[in-house]
């Protein structure tokens, strides 16, 4: 089960009524959410209305196959994570679908107690998942802010020389000007080594993620 008050909704999509029934009665009573439809079309249709975590796929269904509605699945609802339910006859197609990107397979018939461990594991992947893509997106958030400071400092410090050039050939009291230039540009190269620094450091906790 996920924290923070959440449960899980998992999505059983399997032409069966008797199988859809027995594995939706079995998801509530350990506390899942459990949603229930007999064709990948509904399933399809039934993502696009509602947050689901976790879909238990047959994977010979009529119609739409289990794995055309994988192949459409990642490229509409890529969060959504994925277990086969397969015959031993279909175990090849469900071994392809993990190197596509599938979670797991279950074997029919399913035992209780091998389903729950597998939708457990599968859930804290994709949690794992999607934590590791947040937290990418926020670093890649957080490099582009630091680029837009730094390029900033750098027309800061174009436009200070700009001026320092233009006062070089005028009657004022250069000695005057040319301190208070150097205390800018003091300062704009100390804040400049801190966001290298930060982008630095920005850049090494992304590296160790991808690792």
């Amino acid at each position: 089960m996920q924290g923070n008050g959440h449960k899980p909704v998992i999505l059983v999509v399997d032409d069966e009524e008797g199988i859809r029934d027995i594995f939706k009665e079995s998801l509530e009573e350990v506390g899942y959410l459990c949603k229930v439809v007999a064709n990948g079309h509904d399933a399809l249709d039934l993502m696009a209305r509602e947050p689901v975590d976790l879909a238990l796929v047959d994977m010979i269904m009529p119609g739409m196959s289990g794995m055309d509605l994988f192949r459409q699945m990642q490229v509409k609802h890529p969060d959504v994570g994925v277990v086969f339910v397969t015959a031993l006859g279909e175990l090849q197609m469900a071994v392809d679908t993990m190197r596509s990107g599938a979670y797991d397979y279950v074997t029919k018939p399913v035992h209780f107690d091998q389903l729950m461990r597998c939708v457990q594991a599968a859930l804290e992947h994709r949690k794992a998942r999607n934590e590791d893509r947040h937290r990418k997106d926020r670093l890649e958030k957080e490099l582009d802010l630091k680029a837009g400071e730094v390029d900033k400092r750098a027309r800061e410090i174009t436009a200070l020389n700009q001026m320092f050039q233009s006062y070089l050939h005028r009657d004022i009291d250069m000695s005057d000007m040319a301190r208070r230039v150097a205390q800018v540009a003091e300062r704009t190269s100390e804040e400049l080594r801190k966001l290298a620094d930060e982008a630095k450091r920005i850049a090494g906790e992304a590296a160790a993620k991808s690792n």
